[in-house]
């Protein structure tokens, strides 16, 4: 390791850097990387913060919209699955 690395494993064992550490432990960076790679989503078309709070909710409902009929499809597939196992018995 790098003397770099090496200074940032030793303030991360500080107490008061672990609980900042732990709070943002959240990971968001996933939905970014469905943006980018499912819908070519790379950046902004619009230059307003309005019209960009409402271009990203876009693509974020697009996102979701499609998480949801991913489940519902998988939900089907089960139901179907133990339909035809119930009418096989």
């Amino acid at each position: 390791m790098g003397i770099f690395q090496t200074k940032i494993n030793q303030q991360l064992l500080e107490p008061e850097i672990q609980r900042f550490y732990n709070q943002n432990k959240i990971e968001i960076e996933a939905v970014f990387v469905l943006l980018k790679a499912i819908c070519g989503f790379t950046r902004m078309s619009l230059r307003e913060i309005t019209r960009i709070k409402h271009e990203l909710g876009l693509a974020l409902l697009a996102i979701n919209i499609s998480k949801i009929i991913t489940l519902s499809d998988n939900q089907f597939d089960n139901n179907r699955k133990s339909i035809i196992f119930t009418f096989s018995q």
